[in-house]
């Protein structure tokens, strides 16, 4: 009860704070609250076991307070406190907290890590990269370092740096699935196809399946600059949306990629089953505008143009709605 009477608190006091204040105005709080130390127990014992049981409103307490003592010789504190924030939903008192830690220790790596993380998932990604730079000038042999960088910087649209930072951390830590996956995205954006469908399959031998992953992977020779690929690179492809779809037979976006890859095989009637699935499970849009352009091929064309009246009916963008009558206007 005390724990959420506090909350409610930060979060009340907050709304009435200018951002700058945020940490100070959590901090402050938190210690009017003054959890007493077990008797059998240090400060930092009593921090540790507090978040050990994720007691964060008490760990919290207890890890500023060891910041009074200790925080201009240990970033533990504020790497901990700013833990405990997080996970009480206080993400910008959170990520002031690491960005006070970085000022006094801007060398300490956990703090790099833990603060480019945060920005990650709050999308700031360039100041994200910047702390896994440093993370590992710092510390080049934190292999988990070198896959987050890899990862923000493809995201980012730098593959070459991303190949870099993959390539390195599979020398540290050697192959697995992640990696491998990491692997085959950064190299189908360099242009190496065949590199990449190598290591997708490397990433795909073992168990460890991740849906989202298999459709990512067969979306790949969708892409324009692939259109002219082998028949063979499109089957491998279209076994992974299928192996998708075996494990989800809901999955929406692999019945679209499976239907684009028929389409390139040059089987039309395989691509509108696998159209007609994906827009059975949702409105996809996309996925309305190849099944009509399909049916037109196929000469139904009174289906075509359901389809489009179909996908116009979806209250889509002005751009969309033009795009459509594009199509429709193709085969009229």
């Amino acid at each position: 009860m005390m724990q959420e009477i506090v909350h409610r608190a930060i979060r009340a006091t907050q709304r009435s704070f200018a951002p700058g204040l945020l940490l100070l105005s959590s901090l402050s709080l938190v210690s009017c609250v003054g959890y007493s130390i077990p008797k059998d127990q240090t400060l930092t014992e009593a921090a540790e076991a507090a978040t050990e049981r994720e007691d964060w409103v008490v760990a919290l307490d207890y890890w500023r307070r060891a910041i009074e003592q200790v925080g201009d010789e240990d970033p533990r504190p504020y790497r901990e406190a700013a833990r405990a924030l997080i996970a009480l939903g206080e993400i910008e008192s959170g990520q002031l907290m690491l960005d006070r830690g970085i000022e006094m220790f801007p060398e300490d790596v956990e703090l790099r890590l833990m603060c480019g993380k945060l920005l990650c998932d709050r999308g700031f990604r360039r100041a994200a990269e910047l702390n896994y730079r440093i993370a590992v000038q710092e510390d080049p042999g934190r292999a988990s370092a070198w896959l987050r960088l890899a990862e923000v910087q493809l995201n980012l649209d730098l593959p070459e740096n991303a190949n870099l930072a993959v390539e390195r951390y599979i020398e540290l830590a050697g192959p697995d699935t992640q990696s491998l996956y990491l692997r085959g995205r950064v190299r189908a954006k360099t242009g190496d196809l065949k590199g990449a469908l190598e290591s997708f399959a490397e990433a795909f031998a073992g168990t460890d399946i991740n849906i989202d992953q298999l459709v990512v992977a067969a979306t790949v020779v969708t892409e324009e600059r692939y259109s002219g690929t082998t028949v063979e690179n499109l089957v491998q492809a279209c076994g992974w949306a299928d192996r998708a779809l075996e494990i989800d037979p809901q999955n929406a976006e692999a019945s679209y990629v499976k239907g684009m890859i028929m389409e390139q095989i040059g089987d039309d009637l395989a691509a509108v089953e696998a159209y007609e699935r994906a827009v059975e499970l949702v409105d996809h849009l996309l996925a309305m505008t190849r099944l009509a352009q399909t049916y037109a091929r196929l000469g139904e064309f009174d289906r075509a143009d359901k389809m489009i009246q179909r996908a116009l009916e979806l209250n889509v963008h002005a751009s969309h709605r033009r795009m459509l009558e594009r199509v429709r206007r193709a085969w009229h």
